[in-house]
């Protein structure tokens, strides 16, 4: 995959977290530059601090560096390095710790990876991994447990896997199959309902797709589509709505589209 699409991932991930910030925000400013340059990132949030994590460099390293901003004094701290240096990852945060799950890096190939970072002793542990590796995939989080949708685990595989992580008991399990494989999509939390918006099956694909997924009933309910297609796209939710913001549209030209809301 070309390296302007690659460059998308950070901007999905950062925007998914940080969207409901973003959208009361009345003009940008410049702040301390992060120590580790990177793409393929992703970030955790724990209280007032923003935790930058794993991705790549111009080399193609996959990158293990772990560094917090903090929001209140504009300062970044080096952490703890993550285990498995590896990008295109995915990021969920329970009770404080946070989860570092799947990817494409060192461990062989797509990982099922899973290992957690507690940020009050700066120490990370190796959890259950998850029963499917891939890269490009999305979490959400309900009543403390994680779901992990889509991605792809290379040879043309467009991923309908759902999973589920409950991190109090370190295990996984199967969850109904979202009914369209894809990834590079984006995924929004409302009502304790994940809604899982867009992405990519390679090529020129970019689907319109918005498909919603009910972890109490464990099943996927098909949504009115979105107006545009595109992929590597950035999704919030906000007072009960969520927000689909940017991506890639026909072709590889990036949109700046949003304010599409869900349900």
């Amino acid at each position: 995959m070309r390296r302007k699409s690659i460059l998308f991932v950070a901007s999905v991930v950062v925007l998914s977290l940080l969207a409901p910030a973003l959208s009361f925000a009345q003009s940008w400013t410049t702040r301390t530059p992060m120590p580790t340059a990177r793409w393929g990132l992703t970030i955790g949030v724990v209280g007032s601090k923003i935790y930058a994590i794993g991705g790549s460099n111009d080399s193609g390293s996959y990158l293990a560096a772990v560094e917090e901003y903090d929001t209140e004094t504009g300062r970044w701290t080096i952490k703890a390095s993550m285990p498995t240096g590896r990008w295109g990852l995915a990021v969920a945060t329970v009770s404080g710790k946070i989860y570092a799950i799947g990817g494409l890096g060192n461990c062989g190939g797509y990982c099922a990876t899973v290992e957690e970072y507690d940020p009050a002793t700066d120490q990370w542990t190796t959890k259950t991994p998850m029963p499917t590796g891939r890269w490009g995939l999305v979490v959400g989080v309900v009543n403390n447990k994680i779901y992990v949708v889509g991605g792809s685990n290379g040879s043309g595989s467009h991923l309908t896997a759902a999973e589920e992580y409950d991190p109090a008991t370190d295990r996984w399990m199967r969850k109904a199959s979202m009914p369209t494989g894809r990834y590079y999509l984006a995924a929004g939390v409302v009502g304790g309902k994940i809604y899982a918006i867009g992405g990519t099956i390679g090529s020129s694909s970019r689907f319109t797709t918005v498909e919603e997924y009910d972890p109490a009933a464990d099943r996927w309910t098909t949504k009115a589509p979105m107006p545009a297609g595109r992929c590597c796209l950035a999704a919030g939710a906000v007072e009960g709505k969520v927000y689909a913001i940017g991506g890639a549209g026909g072709g590889t030209s990036p949109l700046h589209h949003s304010r599409r809301v869900w349900p």
